[in-house]
């Protein structure tokens, strides 16, 4: 079996490092896979049997461009499967495929949110016309595929993953104590943690007003870890020195292993409302740290309420309650670090995720 992964960019991001884990799991169960993107960080991720193609960056003037790219590609290899990590990239596929009269099955995995290029009406017959078969990670992506008007049969719900063993690996290894003093944290102080690209719909604000929060209501002495980098960092930055008389936040920058820190983490406090499934939830999952994270679509399949973290409406109060009722508990704690962990390993294992991918495959290409 032939499989082309292709991706708009390997720039660092969520959606981008997964198609990368795809890749490198698929050629770890003998399939032979290509790879297609504009060229970025992630490319030194994949391994090094993988042929990788430089395409075009994504433009409105550099579609043409694409296509032809593409169209070189597919021509040459002539994959079996072609997997898009993006609506745009899937329709462009589809496009090329045509002009290379190829057979191969072309699949899009969609990670984001909405549908932001076309109008709502475009996208359902682009992805009719040009799929022949979508991935939704999470059940409020299938449900929205499914409302726009996508074939219920060429819709099927598979989440992202995770390398559970590898995980659980990591963190029996890391010495936490030398982790806390690295960063001159206390014994004593409880660490609360976030991990994501620093932008405003993330919601790295409230995370902060909810610390200083949490701060104001208890004598629990904490503080609060950002982990990654972006446009916002300045802005949060000056919010953290305002409340800096109220609780200390530490910024990190992007890690490349952020279960370092995740496993010194007491809660993973996450208010985005900005996510179709939030990695960083899985993740945290994985390492067994409960989750305190806002009540919306995507995060509700990865966390449940009261067993491995708290689902919030929206009260900053609400959230620093549920913060303290953890730190209160250590019954409850654990409790829900078990839970978590067993959450993970039934549902975003990666040995089951891209077995159920491969599945897929199989049966598309069993209907020629």
């Amino acid at each position: 079996m032939k499989v082309l992964i292709v991706n708009e960019s390997l720039k660092l991001g969520g959606a981008e490092s997964m198609s990368v884990e795809l890749a490198n799991a698929l050629v770890g169960e003998k399939i032979e896979v290509y790879f297609a993107s504009s060229i970025g960080p992630l490319v030194k991720r994949l391994k090094a049997d993988i042929d990788f193609f430089d395409i075009p960056k994504f433009h409105i003037f550099s579609i043409r461009k694409i296509i032809y790219a593409l169209l070189e590609i597919i021509s040459k290899i002539k994959p079996d499967i072609i997997h898009s990590q993006g609506a745009t990239l899937a329709t462009l596929v589809g496009i090329s495929t045509h002009k290379a009269h190829s057979n191969s099955f072309k699949i899009l995995t969609h990670h984001s949110k909405k549908f932001t290029r076309v109008a709502r009406f475009l996208v359902t017959y682009l992805l009719n016309k040009y799929c022949d078969h979508i991935i939704a990670i999470s059940q409020s992506k299938y449900n929205e595929l499914q409302r726009i008007g996508i074939f219920h049969s060429k819709i099927s719900l598979i989440p992202n993953f995770v390398d559970f063993n590898q995980i659980n690996g990591l963190i029996n290894s890391f010495n936490k104590n030398l982790i806390r003093q690295e960063l001159k944290i206390p014994k004593n102080n409880y660490i609360i943690t976030m991990i994501g690209r620093l932008i405003l719909a993330k919601r790295f604000d409230k995370f902060i007003k909810i610390l200083a929060q949490f701060s104001i209501r208890s004598k629990k002495e904490l503080v609060g870890l950002i982990i990654g980098d972006g446009p916002a960092q300045k802005k949060l930055e000056n919010l953290a020195h305002y409340y800096s008389d109220k609780v200390k936040i530490f910024f990190l920058g992007y890690q490349s292993d952020i279960y370092k820190y995740l496993s010194i983490s007491d809660i993973f406090l996450f208010p985005s409302e900005h996510e179709v499934l939030p990695m960083v939830l899985i993740e945290a999952s994985a390492t067994g740290v409960p989750i305190v994270c806002s009540n919306t679509l995507g995060n509700n399949d990865i966390v449940k309420d009261g067993q491995n973290g708290f689902l919030i409406s929206d009260s900053e109060e609400e959230y620093a309650n549920c913060i303290l009722k953890i730190l209160n508990d250590n019954d409850l704690a654990l409790k829900m670090s078990n839970n978590g962990i067993k959450v993970v390993r039934n549902k975003f294992d990666k040995n089951k995720v891209v077995n159920e991918i491969i599945s897929l495959y199989k049966s598309l290409i069993n209907t020629k």
